[in-house]
């Protein structure tokens, strides 16, 4: 007899287990929503190089520095400030020309390359200072990208339309299914885009008689993406 009570309340504690984790379950729904939002860009940079070529290590290092001094110059007469002119990198390397036939090198030469980042304080200027970089000492203008001024207000929005998108996903859902939506549960975000553009452009130095056109350019629209997983009850 005392066996046979002990199996009752067993299973009686089993089936009240079953119920209180289907209670502690409730159903949910979870969706990715997607913001985006049109920035608009207030300032720019580019890379600016400079490379000389020479017999000697120092002859190659110096006339670089000549062409590099002529090109800062150039920069600051066309509205560059000082403090908007960094050197990223400088290297002097040796020229080696591999004979096939022989399987040996040979050294030719020394190469010193000076890579300057300038930055634009203002769009209108862009053209005018590639221009003058191009004219006047660097081999190689690229890496063109364009900022904001200030990219916080610009995260806020987006947050807020993929919240909004999040909630119209889930809302859509709970109406096929016959059911309530209820409140959020978990948020999560899972990607964030800022607002820089990066465009790759090389302009050579223009050719005789070209005319004084400046070279255009043209931000365009930034775009700021921001994702949210978004885990809501369902009534």
């Amino acid at each position: 007899i005392m066996k046979h009570i002990a199996t009752l309340l067993l299973a009686a504690a089993l089936a009240a287990g079953a119920g209180f984790t289907a209670s502690a379950s409730p159903r949910t729904v979870t969706v990715t929503g997607t913001g985006r939002i049109a920035a608009e860009a207030s300032s720019a940079s580019f890379s600016a190089y400079v490379e000389t070529t020479a017999d000697t290590q120092q002859e190659a290092a110096a006339e670089n520095a000549r062409r590099t001094r002529a090109l800062r110059e150039a920069l600051l007469a066309t509205g560059a400030r000082m403090d908007q002119l960094t050197t990223e990198n400088y290297t002097v390397n040796p020229i080696y020309v591999y004979d096939q036939k022989k399987g040996t090198s040979t050294l030719r030469g020394y190469r010193a390359v000076n890579q300057m980042n300038v930055r634009v304080p203002y769009l209108s200027l862009t053209g005018f200072l590639i221009d003058a970089a191009a004219e006047n000492g660097a081999d190689r203008v690229d890496s063109l990208q364009f900022q904001t001024a200030d990219g916080a207000p610009y995260r806020l929005q987006a947050y807020a339309a993929a919240a909004d998108d999040a909630r119209r996903q889930a809302q859509a859902l709970a109406d096929t299914l016959g059911l309530t939506l209820g409140p959020a549960l978990t948020v999560c975000e899972t990607g964030y885009t800022p607002p820089v553009m990066r465009r790759e452009m090389v302009f050579l130095a223009k050719a005789a008689g070209a005319g004084s056109a400046v070279t255009p350019v043209e931000a365009g629209a930034q775009t700021v993406t921001a994702q949210l997983n978004v885990t809501y009850a369902l009534l």
